[in-house]
């Protein structure tokens, strides 16, 4: 499994910064595997509409973020939503995403 995750808008919002992440599943640690694997199911990831709680004019310090999810039977589905992310399954996604962006050891 593979996953696109990007970064858009907010006041401190620089395109340079804001690159796309590329998570590889297979490198990540078995924890962390399983973890992002259960977090994409409980989300429906794959049932969801291209766009999840984005308002209609989203305001200057308004977050997006776009996910792509590749998986093992190379289903692809892209979806964009933005903060406050309020599907509970969906921020912990999101917030997971964004920990592994921190992490150095993957």
């Amino acid at each position: 499994m593979r996953i696109l995750f990007r970064t858009e808008g907010g006041f401190a919002y620089f395109p340079g910064l804001s690159a796309e992440r590329r998570i590889d599943a297979d490198a990540l640690t078995d924890p962390k595997r399983r973890a992002l694997r259960r977090l994409i199911r409980q989300a429906r990831f794959f049932d969801l509409p291209e766009r999840v709680g984005v308002p209609k004019r989203c305001p200057p310090d308004c977050h997006r973020y776009f996910i792509t999810v590749i998986d093992d039977e190379d289903r692809v589905h892209t979806i964009m939503t933005a903060e406050p992310v309020a599907d509970s399954r969906l921020a912990s996604l999101v917030a997971y995403l964004q920990a592994l962006d921190l992490d150095d050891d993957d």
